[in-house]
């Protein structure tokens, strides 16, 4: 990358994670969904599954309402700060994104412990972020979306 973004520091406001809008549609969607399966589950005597499927559905309801947070991100020489955590590049070993609908996730892979850490930007910003993050860090074009994020966006949470 060019020279000027190695000591550039750009501020953004990210989110905790992505949130779609669900309607009533949707809560009445998944509560048949687990009423039809644990009463299948019941029907066949398989009762730890039933309730397996209702402590499942539980969080599933409860992770629904959950709104995300808006953080502040600042990149700059040295690291990233994300609202009052600071995390400098050597302790971080690559990142990688993930680009849905009007954000893009930004994955940061931590040397220890080995959670990724991960920010949503909106598109507007993220080319900007991206930039300055290329000048430190390597750039890892063949990972994708982790399994939890991706399960999260097909139930619409």
């Amino acid at each position: 990358m060019h020279n000027s973004n190695k000591n550039k520091k750009i501020e953004v406001v990210a989110r905790d994670f992505h949130n779609n809008d669900k309607n009533q549609f949707w809560y009445v969607g998944v509560g048949l969904i687990i009423l039809t399966i644990s009463g299948a589950s019941v029907y066949l005597g398989d009762y730890i599954l039933a309730l397996t499927i209702i402590a499942c559905g539980i969080a599933i309801f409860k992770a629904s309402t959950l709104k995300p947070k808006s953080r502040k991100v600042a990149l700059n020489n040295s690291g990233i700060t994300i609202d009052d955590h600071f995390f400098a590049y050597h302790h971080i070993k690559s990142f990688w994104i993930s680009a849905h609908n009007d954000s893009i996730t930004v994955y940061l892979e931590r040397a220890f412990p080995k959670t990724a850490l991960s920010i949503v930007l909106p598109k507007n910003s993220a080319k900007e972020v991206m930039e300055v993050l290329a000048v430190h860090l390597p750039y890892h074009s063949h990972r994708g979306e982790p399994l939890s994020d991706k399960f999260s966006r097909i139930l619409g949470l």
